[in-house]
């Protein structure tokens, strides 16, 4: 038989003084679009950068090996291991970057970010 569970007593509550206002929805939901926006983008150029430099190095590296069937194997081998190289030394920077940007705003006062609708719609061109 299993025990029932005890009911929470106020006094483990967290502290009310430890409370902070934070962005609003809108300026979290256009932070974190934006978030997924630059992530996907550098996923997406890494792995594919990386695929293009990779099937040549592994096509060249496989056709040095064994030179008669070496080369698609090299190829195939190189295209995906320069897939996840790519992949991992453009996004993993990125993720960081902008990530760090996103916490930032989700812990910022409402008004205060470069989201809120004050600075989004009015935003200065760069000089």
């Amino acid at each position: 038989m299993v025990a029932a569970a005890d009911p929470p007593d106020p006094a483990d509550a967290p502290d009310p003084g430890l409370v902070h206002p934070v962005a609003s929805q809108v300026e979290n939901q256009r932070a974190m679009g934006e978030f997924a926006t630059e992530f996907g983008i550098a996923v997406t150029t890494g792995g594919f950068i990386g695929s293009a430099i990779g099937l040549g190095v592994g096509a060249a590296v496989g056709c040095v090996i064994v030179p008669a069937v070496g080369c698609i194997p090299g190829a195939l081998s190189g295209a995906s291991l320069g897939a996840i190289i790519g992949t991992l030394v453009v996004g993993g920077p990125t993720l960081a970057i902008s990530g760090a940007d996103l916490i930032t705003t989700l812990n910022s006062p409402p008004g205060s970010t470069r989201w809120s609708d004050e600075n989004y719609y009015y935003q200065k061109p760069a000089s």
